[in-house]
């Protein structure tokens, strides 16, 4: 990805959405192998690396079930944004938290957005967005530990 860009189709918004939890599970997986941390650090980026595998295997198959209703359902004003730079492993413990932290909240906002724009398109997407947004601020919650 270049830059943020326009998401204008449901199939768009749920390319997104896969691409970005996909690459938040492996990414957490590869931190819980870190040496500098302890045990129950480890054990919280394990965690989330194992709800963000989740979040994408639902995803997943809500593509895959609702392909012909919401592939090209137009949906407005709905834009992607970069993260991967948030996505380094390098550093202390505490700012790679930190930049977490904040990639969960500007998550969270997107996915509560994206829910409200797509709510009269496709309902059960709009709920799963809604409910992953919920986790986005649970997210927040464990990283403030770490």
């Amino acid at each position: 990805m270049d830059g943020p860009e326009d998401l204008e189709t449901f199939g768009q918004l749920i390319g997104f959405v896969l691409r970005l939890e996909t690459q938040l599970a492996e990414f957490y997986e590869k931190m819980a192998h870190r040496e500098d941390l302890n045990a129950e650090q480890k054990n919280t980026l394990l965690v989330l690396h194992e709800d963000y595998s989740k979040r994408a295997k639902i995803m997943e198959r809500i593509k895959r079930e609702n392909v012909n209703e919401m592939i090209l359902e137009r949906i407005q004003e709905v834009r992607s944004f970069e993260y991967y730079e948030q996505l380094e492993t390098d550093g202390l413990i505490k700012a790679v938290s930190a930049r977490l932290q904040t990639l969960e909240e500007q998550m969270e906002n997107f996915y509560l957005d994206s829910a409200i724009k797509g709510k009269k398109v496709l309902a059960e997407v709009s709920r799963r967005l809604q409910k992953m947004a919920d986790g986005n601020r649970e997210h927040i919650v464990m990283l403030k530990k770490l």
